[in-house]
Formats: C-alpha cells, sequence, structure tokens
C-alpha cells in the first residue's frame, strides 16, 4: 500500500543510522579542532577567529539559505521515487545564483576589513577578514548542492560526504599547521582548502551546471528565496549575536572562552540535527499532500527524540565540564556560562523544528517578521547584559531569544496552518530541568542533583515514546502499523 511521503520508518531508520555516523566523526573532528586551534593561535588570536567566523557564517547563509530552502521546498515536493536524483537543472540553476551572490559578499567583507579592522582596534582582525572572506561562497555553494541531495532523500551523502569529510579534511590540515608550525597561514589553508577539495569532489561525483542562471526560477522562486534568505540571516544573526557582539562589548579574551564552551553546548543539538535533513524533506512532501495529522505526529516524535539526546548528552557536561574545560585554556572559569548555555539548548531542542515547519508550509513572511522582532529584542538584551555580566549575560541574552521567538513560531503555526506544535505536560518536563541548570549556575544548586533532575525529566520524556515503539514493534511483527490503519 501506499502511503503518503513514502515509508517513515524506513525514512528515519536509514537517515538517523547514516546520520549518526556522519555526526560522530563531525563531533570528534570538532572537538579535535577546538583543541588544536587553541593551541595553534592562541587565546586572543582564537577569539579573533571565532569573531570572523561568526560573520562568516552569517553572509555564507545570505548567499544560500533562500536558495538552499528553496531546493528543499521545491524538489521534496517532486514526484520522482525518493533516492532519484530528479531536478538537477534546477539545483544547478539555483546553486549558481547562490555562487553569485556569495561572491559579491565575499568581495564586500575584503574591501570592508580595514574599516573594521580601525573601527575595533585590531590590524589583525582586518588580515583575518580578508583571508577567511573565501570560505564565503564556497559554504554557500556547498550548502545548496547538499540541499539537493536532501531534497531527495539521500540523507546519508549530505551526513558522510556533506559534512564528515570536509570535517575530516580541515581537522588533517590543522594537525598539519600545528605540526609544521605554520600559525594563522596553516589555519587559513586548512580551512579553506578542505572545503574546497570536499565539495569539488562530491560535485565531481553528480555534477550540476550552475551556469544556467536564466530561464529555470519563476518570480515565486525567487520571492520564496529572498524570504527564506532574510529569514535565514535573522535566524543565524540571532544565534550568532552573542559572539558578535562579545569581541566590541567583553574583548578578544573573552570572546575566545565564551567560544570554547558554547562549542560544548552545541553538541546537545546533535538529536535535532540528526532528525532536522529527515523531517524537513518529509514534511515537504507531507504537507503538499495536505496530511497534517502525519505531520504533527512526526513533529512531536522527532522532538521527543532530540529533546532526550540533548538531556542525555547534557548530564556529562553538567557532571564533569568543569576538569573537561580545563584542557581548553582559561574556559574553566565559564562554567556557569556552560550551565546557562546548555539550558539554551534544551530549550531550543524541545520546541521542535517549528521555524523550520512554519517555512516548509510556506510562511517565510511570517517567520521573519517574528524573527526580526526578536532579534531588534536581542541585540538590545545582550548591549545591557554583556557589559555588566560578560559571558554570562551573553549566554542569558540568547536563551531569553530563544524561549520568545520559539515560542512566537509556536502560536503561528497553530493560527495559520492550524499545527499543534506543543504539548503541556512535555513542557512542563523540561521547564523543570531548565529551572535545575539555571539555579546551578550561580551554584544556588549543586551540579549533581541538577544532573540528576536533568535524568528524571529524560524518564518522564521518554515514557511518552511509548505508543510509538509499540507500534514499531508491531510493525516488525507484521502487525497493523498507524499509518496503514489511516
Amino acid at each position: 500500500m501506499n502511503r503518503p511521503g513514502g515509508s517513515a520508518a524506513r525514512a528515519y531508520r536509514h537517515g538517523t543510522l547514516t546520520g549518526a555516523a556522519g555526526r560522530g566523526i563531525e563531533i570528534a573532528c570538532a572537538l579535535a579542532q577546538l583543541w588544536l586551534l587553541m593551541r595553534i593561535l592562541g587565546t586572543e588570536q582564537f577569539g579573533l577567529f571565532v569573531f570572523v567566523m561568526a560573520i562568516v557564517h552569517v553572509l555564507a547563509l545570505i548567499g544560500s539559505a533562500g536558495f538552499e530552502r528553496l531546493t528543499v521546498f521545491r524538489l521534496s515536493r517532486s514526484d520522482g521515487p525518493p533516492g532519484a536524483l530528479s531536478g538537477g537543472g534546477f539545483a544547478g540553476a539555483v546553486m549558481g545564483w547562490s555562487v553569485v551572490v556569495s561572491t559579491v559578499l565575499a568581495v564586500a567583507m575584503w574591501l570592508a576589513a580595514p574599516a573594521a579592522a580601525t573601527l575595533l582596534g585590531d590590524p589583525r582582525l582586518g588580515l583575518w577578514l580578508q583571508a577567511l572572506c573565501w570560505l564565503v561562497p564556497v559554504t554557500a555553494a556547498a550548502e545548496c548542492y547538499a540541499a539537493w541531495h536532501l531534497s531527495r532523500h539521500r540523507i546519508g551523502h549530505v551526513a558522510i560526504i556533506g559534512k564528515a569529510v570536509p570535517a575530516v579534511l580541515v581537522t588533517a590540515g590543522l594537525a598539519a599547521t600545528a605540526l609544521a608550525g605554520w600559525g594563522a597561514a596553516g589555519v587559513v589553508a586548512a580551512f579553506v582548502g578542505g572545503r574546497v577539495i570536499a565539495f569539488a569532489g562530491w560535485w565531481l561525483v553528480h555534477p550540476v551546471n550552475p551556469l544556467r542562471l536564466w530561464g529555470t526560477l519563476t518570480g515565486a522562486d525567487a520571492r520564496y528565496a529572498a524570504q527564506t534568505a532574510a529569514t535565514g540571516l535573522v535566524h543565524r544573526a540571532l544565534r550568532q549575536a552573542d559572539l558578535l557582539m562579545l569581541l566590541p562589548l567583553a574583548g578578544p579574551a573573552v570572546t575566545a572562552t565564551y567560544a570554547v564552551v558554547v562549542r560544548f553546548a552545541w553538541l546537545l543539538r546533535t538529536g535535532n540535527e540528526l532528525l532536522s535533513p529527515i523531517f524537513a524533506s518529509r514534511a515537504g512532501r507531507l504537507l503538499h499532500l495536505g496530511d497534517r495529522r502525519a505531520v504533527e505526529r512526526e513533529f512531536h516524535m522527532t522532538r521527543l527524540w532530540s529533546t532526550i539526546v540533548a538531556l542525555l548528552t547534557a548530564l556529562p557536561l553538567v557532571m564533569f565540564g568543569l576538569p573537561i574545560l580545563q584542557h581548553f585554556g582559561d574556559a574553566a572559569a565559564a562554567y556557569p556560562v556552560l550551565l546557562i548555555l546548555l539550558a539554551d539548548q534544551i530549550a531550543f531542542t524541545a520546541f521542535g523544528m517549528s521555524g523550520l515547519l512554519l517555512m516548509m508550509a510556506g510562511r517565510s513572511g511570517w517567520l521573519l517578521t517574528s524573527n526580526l522582532v526578536m532579534l531588534g529584542g536581542n541585540v538590545a538584551l545582550n548591549w545591557l547584559l554583556i557589559p555588566a555580566f560578560g559571558a554570562a549575560g551573553a549566554a542569558t541574552a540568547t536563551l531569553a531569544s530563544v524561549l520568545f521567538a520559539k515560542g512566537m513560531t509556536a502560536l503561528l503555526l497553530l493560527r495559520l496552518e492550524r499545527l499543534a506544535t506543543l504539548r503541556v505536560d512535555a513542557a512542563c518536563f523540561v521547564a523543570i530541568a531548565l529551572i535545575a541548570l539555571l539555579l546551578a549556575a550561580p551554584a544556588l544548586l549543586p551540579p549533581l542533583v541538577a544532573a540528576g533532575v536533568c535524568l528524571v525529566v529524560t524518564g518522564l520524556l521518554a515514557r511518552e515514546l511509548g505508543p510509538a515503539l509499540r507500534s514499531a514493534i508491531r510493525r516488525l511483527a507484521g502487525g497493523p502499523s498507524l499509518q496503514t490503519q489511516e
């Protein structure tokens, strides 16, 4: 029997297994890169590096986000069988426009580098900006190309070739730099060269023509891409505002230690990042077919699994975060900041992929408006809190932004699409874990107690997976599943 959007079990099983392999390699490489960068660059140079990389990520998002989401939006609705690389002409045109836009942004970054260095009073910043600006078109083109594979349900290719391979190449380049003593020049070569080699190799296997810029995209495509690019920019600015504002308001040393702890906090996104590519490709198809019940069911399941993974990942960081951070320069002093950022990431995951769902429903304009409102509030909070509380102020501003922005997105989904993405019981459980972590940050609660609370909440959330697990067992035994009954 044909099922809307294909087999959910097969899609999530295959996507999760290959995604977990790729994500595991990516995490190991990210931690190795962090350790190597601290030793190659030192604290202050590392602070400048992470500030410039935040700018690179924002500019690459402008160049790719609109076209990337457009590719998934359009090609996930294709009638071709999942896994077949149809739509190559459209994917090539989209990638071509992404390269054009991102190259313009890279040139602008290169030209503005001296002025930015003068404004911030550090000539080293200008050198970093001019050296890393060429990562912008490389990253944007790779994201659009990966979106083509993602839209055709080729999750393994995106996870392994699109994510893990570049991470391995960059890490190898940094290791060579540390051994040979090449310093900052070697860091630039590792990041730019590693990503160029990985993308070029992937493209040669399945080439698309990026030069057919005219006659492929419609006016509606252009509007959707522009709205999603603006939305992506605002969303990334929300997630990078702490790093971007720490350097001018608190200096490179504070920025460096904050960058270390925030990278550990980002490990909590593992479940979300494993499931979001699968959910994105399936949500587009299910919304196209009008199957809102299936969308809500898959949204809730992906949110539960992602939150459980986030809580389990937080446990060792809460209990052993202090000795772990001692191996990364002066980052141990930022352990309380790590606890706030762990609460931020758990909140981000517990709300689910609401922004992605709103965008896949074609409501990018509403998402942009809500994110713009929150960006203004986030910048104001950072401006007020960073001078008074330093890195802790930046972390607090980020947490407040996530709670407000995600809550507004959930409300928009309910009002505009009649999609219920929040459940009161799960929200209350997660709130208890957040309160425990926030009390542990100023030492009002022992970290071990906070970790125990997170473990109990994990068990409570796992109980909600019972019906789904029983349904999976029935499918394996050959009994009727929920989808066939519907």
